[in-house]
């Protein structure tokens, strides 16, 4: 069970109850993104555009209450929205709804050996260009140095071209090196 969390990217603590949910939230999130993926490939929509529900028109009886007083200011009415033009003029999405901007990719160096163990930075290996986004794919691909190289900034880029992603963010944890790699990445694609 905790082999499969960490293929996952999930944490591996807790109670076996705790990682039963985790592993089975973790599993249908990557299911999810599984037919997502498909989607896009097949040239359907794989993300639904997000909508606002429509505000529903008021009673005969609301309406004469409101045109009464006019209290509180109504959506619906007229002379309430030009009278609160300096207002938000929309309605509000809920957090699930919401749009989180573009998609975020992240740039990182690794070193690893050639049975998938993690190393110490200080042994001379060569590093790895470890690429991962949290739509939970990842791409590590063998560098020579940490050199910003044609081969390392064609790497990202096809990577990200992999994922189909048109617009996305490339983070990185600051060090100079992966940073000039992504800027190199992010002047490419445009």
């Amino acid at each position: 069970m905790r082999t499969r969390l960490k293929e996952l990217g999930a944490a591996i603590y807790g109670t076996e109850e705790e990682l039963w949910t985790r592993l089975s939230k973790a599993e249908t999130a990557q299911k999810a993104h599984s037919e997502r993926h498909q989607k896009a490939v097949d040239g359907q929509l794989a993300i639904a555009p997000r909508t606002v529900a429509a505000l529903g028109a008021p009673s005969t009886k609301e309406r004469a209450m409101h045109d009464l007083l006019r209290m509180t200011p109504a959506a619906w009415c007229e002379s309430c929205i030009r009278g609160d033009q300096l207002g938000k003029p929309h309605g509000k999405l809920t957090y699930e709804k919401k749009d989180t901007g573009p998609a975020k990719v992240v740039l990182g160096f690794a070193y690893l050996t050639t049975n998938g163990e993690w190393k110490n930075s200080d042994e001379p290996e060569p590093p790895a260009a470890e690429i991962d986004m949290d739509a939970l794919m990842l791409c590590a691909v063998s560098l020579p140095s940490k050199a910003v190289s044609e081969f390392a900034v064609t790497s990202v880029v096809d990577f990200v071209d992999y994922l189909n992603i048109e617009r996305c963010v490339l983070r990185t944890d600051g060090e100079p090196a992966i940073r000039a790699l992504a800027e190199a990445a992010n002047t490419r694609r445009k």
